[in-house]
């Protein structure tokens, strides 16, 4: 889901789309990207993001710039839920849990494959390994995660 923002509403980690310089949207589909940093220019009495493109190029934009704010959820959120519904041996020590990682060092694809490879892993293996309830159970949280992932697409 997409939401029109300004700089200052911007937070490092947040996710765009950018579509051009000066209002006018010169790439139809977008770029994605990473921000990196947000800073008022004094100078320019204006505020300033660093964004990164997924292909690693580092820009600078400012409200003159067309892009929209990725809306997700908020990772600290996610974390408390997370920590509520994923059993303690997942979690790191951070109190974030693999999937999550996967979420944060995964192409989107790398992640999309690995929870639908847990989810056949789990499938096939029921009424082998006397874990029948554990192992249903265990597919429904990865399709909950992989609900999620493909709804922040």
């Amino acid at each position: 889901m997409l939401k029109k923002a300004k700089i200052s509403e911007l937070k490092p980690n947040d996710k765009i789309v950018y579509y051009g310089l000066n209002e006018e949207p010169r790439l139809l589909k977008g770029l994605k990207a990473k921000v990196l940093e947000v800073f008022e220019d004094r100078i320019l009495s204006t505020d300033i993001a660093v964004i990164e493109f997924e292909n690693g190029y580092r820009e600078e934009i400012n409200d003159s710039d067309y892009f929209d704010l990725i809306k997700t959820n908020d990772l600290q959120q996610r974390k408390r839920h997370q920590m509520n519904q994923v059993p303690n041996h997942y979690q790191g020590t951070d109190g974030i849990d693999v999937i999550e990682f996967c979420r944060q060092q995964f192409t989107h694809d790398e992640l999309v494959g690995a929870l639908k490879f847990n989810i056949i892993k789990y499938a096939t293996r029921i009424a082998r390994k006397n874990q029948d309830v554990e192992d249903i159970e265990k597919i429904g949280v990865y399709q909950r995660r992989l609900k999620e992932v493909l709804a922040d697409e």
